[in-house]
């Protein structure tokens, strides 16, 4: 093999082959990192994660005493959500060059998501100290603050960051996602609308030549796209069918997956992303702009349910479906989607949720859709029932549930379904949960049937299955 071969390799996308080639032949020389870096630029580019990665592991990086490289590794391992590894060479970038304050703000970024909250903190208030005036480092210490639970510090360092750059979008979506948390709706949503510069799946008809729906009775086709993630869709369509009142015509954009749920409600069209192109229309708007359309408080939110209903075709297969045990049924959930971008911190391991299999008079049901069979049997006494097996789409979800007595989930959007449905749902929130959820409210006034139960300590699940237990076991005893 020659380093034309390894070229080669490279331009065809064989990543792993063409770096074994190319070690093989340079041997363990300062130029094989830079080699590597770029492969590994490259993999990653091209979505291959598992060979990114393969690479990255391979950079000696201890050896590396160019700082800009090691912030390119350091973002390499960011992109792969390997902040752990991430925040390590960011400590030898600032080793480096202690006096550079973007090299301190990146290593308080990494740490806030490798959620090492204290060293997080003294990283940013480094950065501060060397450069007072950056609205980044601003709002990155607003994001590790809220993080900590100290809400009012991380609204003063979110306006700081505006007041130092009126157009920091990020800026200005974090104090959206603090105020909301905080029930401050009208501000928040208004603040929220900032996302729509940031990427595409904030904003998916960003490419359709129409204006923007501004509320008012629109003779005419509305595009409403739903954006980001399942959940997101889920809590917010029900605004779909108010705005359906102010449209000739209203046609509904959301995933594939959960198309035949969207389908019940009524005087609407849904369709799914890649039809879009199929249909023309007079105006667009992006759902989770709809609450800023319709003034919403805490005191007005649109919170009668169900708003969602299974189909006809899945009622049959649900009512038909044998479902195991005669007792309480309870159904389980406690992982979302690990891509998600509010999934640190928010998901938990089954065996924290275990401390309730030893109550009495109860079925549990796992409706973890990616579960494995050896993950469920370490469940007490090897008794929880699959249906995550039987789960298709949010249609099948929606079956599922409505064959239970309550569902307890982590923030997923199960946890979604389960409150559009209308079936007693207890969720299980980190210390600071996502925008979607008042701080340290036991309730929703999003979902009426929805009970919440909130980590007593960062990253600590065990107080709280402490109460969710004591609870359980009061209710079916």
């Amino acid at each position: 093999m020659s380093i034309s071969d390894a070229k080669k390799m490279h331009e065809n996308r064989q990543f792993i082959e063409a770096a074994n080639v190319y070690e093989s032949i340079l041997g363990p020389i300062p130029e094989l990192s830079n080699v590597f870096l770029m492969i590994a630029e490259d993999a990653l580019e091209q979505k291959q994660l598992t060979a990114a990665l393969n690479i990255c592991e391979r950079i000696k990086f201890a050896k590396i005493n160019d700082a800009e490289t090691l912030k390119k590794v350091s973002g390499l391992y960011e992109q792969l959500k390997e902040f752990d590894k991430a925040s390590k060479i960011n400590r030898l970038v600032t080793e480096l060059t202690p006096r550079d304050f973007v090299a301190w703000r990146n290593l308080a970024a990494t740490l806030n998501k490798a959620r090492e909250f204290k060293d997080a903190h003294f990283a940013i208030r480094q950065a501060l100290e060397l450069s007072p005036d950056d609205p980044i480092a601003h709002s990155y210490q607003s994001a590790i603050l809220r993080e900590r639970g100290n809400i009012e510090d991380a609204m003063r360092h979110a306006r700081n960051a505006i007041a130092l750059n009126p157009c920091y979008v990020e800026g200005h979506v974090l104090l959206s996602e603090i105020l909301l948390s905080n029930g401050c709706f009208e501000e928040g949503f208004k603040e929220y609308e900032w996302r729509l510069k940031l990427s595409d799946i904030f904003d998916p008809a960003r490419g359709l030549d129409v204006p923007v729906w501004n509320g008012t009775r629109l003779r005419g086709v509305l595009l409403i796209a739903g954006e980001q993630g399942f959940g997101d869709v889920i809590q917010m369509c029900r605004y779909v069918s108010l705005a359906a009142k102010r449209a000739d015509s209203v046609v509904f954009m959301v995933h594939a997956p959960l198309v035949s749920l969207m389908k019940s409600i009524k005087n609407v069209k849904v369709i799914s992303f890649d039809q879009m192109s199929n249909h023309s229309f007079d105006a667009k708007i992006n759902l989770l702009s709809l609450p800023t359309i319709f003034k919403t408080t805490v005191k007005n939110v649109p919170s009668e349910v169900p708003y969602l209903f299974q189909s006809i075709d899945s009622k049959k297969v649900w009512d038909n479906a044998k479902i195991p045990g005669k007792k309480f049924k309870v159904g389980l959930c406690w992982r979302g989607n690990p891509e998600g971008a509010v999934d640190r911190g928010r998901s938990m391991e089954l065996s924290e949720l275990a401390v309730l299999g030893n109550i009495d008079n109860i079925d549990f049901f796992s409706l973890q859709v990616d579960s494995s069979l050896g993950e469920l049997e370490k469940w007490p006494e090897n008794k929880l029932f699959d249906l995550g097996k039987m789960i298709n789409d949010f249609d099948d979800t929606a079956g599922a549930i409505r064959c239970l007595d309550l569902i307890i989930s982590t923030d997923t959007a199960l946890a979604h379904v389960a409150g559009a449905t209308g079936v007693p749902i207890w969720l299980l929130l980190k210390k600071q949960p996502a925008w979607r959820w008042i701080a340290g409210l036991t309730h929703s006034p999003w979902y009426p049937t929805m009970r919440i139960f909130h980590q007593v300590e960062i990253d600590s699940w065990s107080g709280l299955m402490e109460s969710v237990a004591a609870n359980l076991r009061a209710q079916v005893n």
